[in-house]
C-alpha cells in the first residue's frame, strides 16, 4: 500500500502525468531539442499523435527532463547521456520520479513500497487537484506504471 501525505499540498493537474511509458517519454525527450519543442514537429518526426505527444512532453515537465519552455533541462541532458534500458536510465528515471511534486508530496515511498492502492492514490489525486475520480484513477495507474517500470522492468507498453 502507498502513503500518502499528512497535509494536502497544492498540485494542479499539470503536475499529474499523463503517459504510461518511461521508454515513449524519452523518445519525446530525444526529440525536443531537434524541433525546438514543437508538439506537431516531434509528432511527425516519432509518428505520434500531436495529442499523444503532448501527453508526453507535460510528463517530461513533470519528471524535470524539460522546462517550462521545452528545452532540455540538466536532467533531461542526464537522461539522454545514459543508454537505453541501462542500470544509468533507470537510477535517473528514479531520481525524477522521487523528485517530482506528485511523488515527493503526495506519494514519497511510491518507488520503496511492495504494491500500490491506484483507488487510494486516485482518491489523494482528486482530493488535492480537484480531478474528477475516474481522470485521477487513470493518473494514479500512470504512476503505478512507471513503478512497475523502473522495479522490475515490466509494464513498457502506454496504455490507452
Amino acid at each position: 500500500m502507498t502513503k500518502t501525505a499528512k497535509t494536502p499540498p497544492s498540485l494542479h493537474t499539470a503536475d499529474i502525468p499523463q503517459a504510461d511509458s518511461l521508454p515513449t517519454i524519452r523518445t519525446v525527450v530525444e526529440s525536443v531539442e531537434a524541433v525546438h519543442g514543437d508538439a506537431v514537429g516531434i509528432s511527425k518526426r516519432i509518428k505520434v499523435s500531436d495529442r499523444h505527444v503532448r501527453y508526453r512532453l507535460q510528463s517530461a515537465r513533470v519528471l524535470g527532463l524539460i522546462d517550462e519552455n521545452r528545452r532540455l533541462t540538466v536532467r533531461g541532458r542526464e537522461l539522454l547521456s545514459t543508454s537505453r534500458s541501462s542500470e544509468e536510465e533507470r537510477k535517473v528515471l528514479v531520481r525524477a520520479v522521487n523528485a517530482s511534486l506528485v511523488v515527493s508530496q503526495l506519494f514519497p515511498e511510491l518507488l520503496a513500497v511492495a504494491a500500490v492502492d491506484v483507488d487510494a492514490m486516485a482518491k489523494a489525486i482528486s482530493r488535492v487537484t480537484g480531478m474528477s475520480h475516474s481522470t485521477a484513477h487513470r493518473r494514479a495507474r500512470g504512476l503505478r506504471s512507471w513503478r512497475r517500470q523502473l522495479s522490475s522492468g515490466e509494464d513498457k507498453g502506454e496504455q490507452a
